[in-house]
């Protein structure tokens, strides 16, 4: 890689901390967040809507990447990630916490899919998995030090002050993007057909599909761990705790696809990602504390090596139009998230956090079955 697509790369790694740090940081701060806005515990999932609707307009920014210039997307998309944090970090009621999530979320969708898809542009093919690898790094930092610091900060300060932080720090990415000479690294141009054929292609809905399925837990799981948390009796400071170990987690996944995904198959480590999870997922609507610590890990390290080379995998299977395809796997997750979060208080009330762990271990099933049949059967890799 030359100069400029290494401090490309390095401004990604730091983008990806400021948005997964918000997406994270909210997740063990559920309880206090139902308590500050006055809604049941079992309802959490429905202030999230705002944010899981935004990611329906992932497909726009995509285009218009492909069109335009990545750069200038990714300006306009932390434009509007900066505006939602300070619109959370000045509103008090519940109302301004759906709207802010709501232009946060525009954010996060498109840069998160613009972030692959670019890479996979300016970065040779041997030396995507190597990359997303430093991305995944970079992702599991923000959940080792958001909970720890999200707890401190809610319980010294408020939450609209952990927003205010991540209006600075999104700030200081956007300088970034206004410096750095992005290389014109632009897509075919597409017309209205090639549009189509992507949208009706059949590896195109295997692939919204298997999103679909491997977004499920995203949710259902880890909007309801924290609630589940403290019906076993631990505090706060204590859920956050718990939080951290997952962490260790994510990090491990991202060292193992730096070092091995290239060189021993992209493939083969997201299917053992996927057993991974499926041997960690159940254990976990337990009560036991050390059970916990274990299998938290277990499920930590599987589902962030799949979720590690989702994006990069996807990116390969199209060379045109790679920006809009991966948009549309944003907006697929998009989709899961406003069926989950709509879904998942139902099923919580229904049975308990050990009936969310049943569909979670039903999903990643499917999710690897689609993963043998796009990237195996069908050869798309």
């Amino acid at each position: 890689m030359n100069g400029d697509t290494k401090k490309i790369t390095i401004l990604f790694m730091l983008i990806t901390y400021v948005i997964i740090f918000e997406l994270c940081v909210v997740l063990p701060l559920a309880p206090r967040i139902s308590e500050i806005y006055g809604i049941n515990a079992s309802n959490i999932s429905m202030l999230n809507l705002g944010y899981a609707i935004a990611g329906l307009f992932a497909p726009i920014f995509g285009f218009i990447a492909d069109k335009h210039g990545v750069k200038k997307t990714m300006i306009i998309s932390t434009l509007l990630f900066t505006f939602g944090a300070l619109v959370m970090g000045f509103g008090e009621k519940a109302i301004f916490y759906v709207a802010a999530r709501f232009l946060i979320g525009l954010g996060y969708y498109s840069l998160i899919g613009i972030i692959y898809s670019y890479t996979a542009l300016i970065v040779e093919e041997n030396k995507l998995g190597r990359i997303s690898g430093y991305y995944k790094i970079f992702f599991g930092l923000a959940i080792l030090t958001s909970p720890v610091l999200g707890s401190f900060m809610i319980e010294n300060y408020s939450i609209a002050f952990i927003y205010r932080v991540l209006a600075a720090s999104s700030i200081v990415c956007l300088i970034g993007l206004l410096i750095l000479k992005f290389p014109d690294k632009r897509m075919e141009k597409m017309d209205f057909n090639d549009v189509k054929f992507l949208i009706k292609n059949k590896t195109t809905i295997l692939c919204l599909l298997m999103t679909f399925f491997l977004c499920i837990p995203a949710i259902v799981f880890y909007n309801y761990y924290s609630i589940h948390l403290e019906s076993i009796g631990m505090t706060q400071m204590e859920i956050g705790q718990m939080y951290v170990f997952i962490s260790f987690g994510t990090l491990l996944a991202g060292f193992l696809i730096l070092l091995f995904s290239d060189k021993l198959g992209k493939l083969k480590f997201v299917i053992f990602g996927v057993i991974l999870c499926l041997i960690g997922i159940l254990p976990l609507s337990t009560s036991t504390k050390t059970l916990l610590l274990i299998f938290s890990f277990i499920w930590s390290l599987g589902y962030d090596i799949i979720w590690g080379l989702h994006s990069t995998m996807a990116a390969l299977i199209y060379k045109k139009a790679t920006g809009t395809f991966l948009t549309m796997i944003s907006l697929a997750m998009a989709f899961t998230n406003i069926f989950s979060n709509i879904v998942s208080p139902f099923l919580y009330r229904a049975g308990g956090f050990r009936l969310n762990t049943i569909v979670c271990f039903i999903s990643l099933v499917l999710t690897g079955i689609l993963y043998i049949k796009v990237y195996y059967i069908d050869r798309k890799l």
